[in-house]
This record gives C-alpha cells, sequence and structure tokens, in this order.
C-alpha cells in the first residue's frame, strides 16, 4: 500500500475530530512518530555527509555499490551538492 504524506494530515485531523481520548492519544502518536523518523532520516544524512558515505541513501545499488543518480556519485563528493536522499523503509 502506498503510504501518503497528505492522506496522513487528513487522518490525523480525523482522528482529533472524533475527539474521544484513544482517538487523541492516536493521532499524537502518530506525530510524535513522525518526528523521531525526521530526526532519524537528518542524523543518517549528516552522518553520510560527514563521513562522505552513501548507505541509506536511495540512489546507492548496494549490491553493485554503484549510485544510480542521474547526476552521478561525484556530486555527492562535496557536502554542498550533495544528492543524498533517503531509500526508505523496505516493503
Amino acid at each position: 500500500m502506498e503510504l501518503y504524506p497528505e492522506m496522513n494530515e487528513k487522518i490525523k485531523d480525523i482522528l482529533r475530530v472524533g475527539g474521544e481520548p484513544y482517538l487523541l492519544y492516536a493521532a499524537e502518536y502518530i506525530e510524535r512518530l513522525e518526528k523521531q523518523l525526521s530526526l532519524a532520516i537528518a542524523g543518517l544524512k549528516e552522518a553520510a555527509d560527514d563521513n562522505g558515505g552513501c548507505w541509506g541513501c536511495k540512489w546507492l545499488d548496494e549490491e553493485t555499490d554503484e549510485c544510480t543518480s542521474p547526476e552521478g556519485r561525484l556530486i555527492c563528493d562535496t557536502k554542498a551538492n550533495n544528492m543524498w536522499e533517503w531509500k526508505g523503509l523496505e516493503k
């Protein structure tokens, strides 16, 4: 199933409008998980930037250790032009 940020926001709104404690709890829990995920991704990017690494990047082909970005790995070799993007969770 594809997940969409816009739908996540709508669902949190629906949960809050419900007003029941368990619905409010669910909305708060979702928000906290989103914040934790955002911080974790930022930490991965910072570590990759600092170490010149590509692990966790959506452009890295882990089998060949090759960059599949249309711009190529050279763009990532400098912090100012880093193309690192989180690959996301495996389905």
